[in-house]
């Protein structure tokens, strides 16, 4: 009888071994789980958000529905005697992916982010001066804006190759707005970089790319 119990013990807790690897558990990222038969984490995000805008004063919507200072109208323009215009648009919305993988090494992780807030003029991002063939409402040809890369880059460790934010950049103390833009003046930029981070204990870190 005790030899019966101790197998069928051993075959319940490798019945139960086998469920855990197939169980989808909590990962080593905030808000990520972990793959079965695996030590990756995967965390995937996004959020689908639409603006409305009043505008009290004269402004250039058609190009961007935020404050952009390149799009500012100038005083006595046309675009600056348009007030009273609402605008619509849901291209800040997001989709993102990031995975971690543990190594003996260090974590070995990338991320992939991006939204749809490129320009309505031109579908892209950058924008085209002159009157174009390009110069066309994205809206108005195809209803939709093109997706636009945020943040895709792998990182091993201290070193980080791929497109982020700037190293010039410190995203940590730049003030929160409800202008999608964020705050006139300040660096905002993502960039393609090869960077390596080296922390110290007590004295912060130390960035260069």
């Amino acid at each position: 009888a005790p030899a019966a119990a101790q197998s069928d013990l051993a075959d319940r807790v490798e019945a139960v071994e086998i469920r855990s690897k197939d169980a989808v558990t909590l990962g080593d990222i905030p808000g990520s789980f972990r793959l079965p038969n695996s030590e990756t984490s995967l965390r995937v995000y996004g959020f689908a958000e639409l603006n409305m805008v009043h505008e009290l004063k004269g402004d250039n919507s058609d190009s961007d529905y935020s404050t952009f200072l390149p799009y500012a109208p100038l005083d006595g323009s046309p675009q600056a005697n348009k007030t009273g215009r609402d605008y619509l648009t849901a291209r800040t919305t997001r989709f993102g992916i990031e995975a971690s993988t543990p190594t003996q090494y260090g974590p070995l992780g990338i991320k992939i982010e991006g939204d749809f807030n490129n320009d309505p003029r031109t579908g892209n991002s950058a924008v085209s001066s002159g009157t174009t063939a390009a110069n066309i409402f994205t809206q108005q040809a195809t209803n939709s804006y093109d997706f636009r890369l945020r943040h895709a880059y792998g990182q091993f460790g201290g070193l980080l190759i791929g497109q982020t934010w700037s190293t010039f950049m410190d995203v940590d103390n730049s003030p929160e707005t409800v202008d999608f833009n964020g705050p006139i003046g300040s660096t905002f930029i993502r960039q393609p970089q090869i960077r390596y981070t080296y922390p110290t204990k007590d004295n912060g870190s130390f960035t260069v790319a």
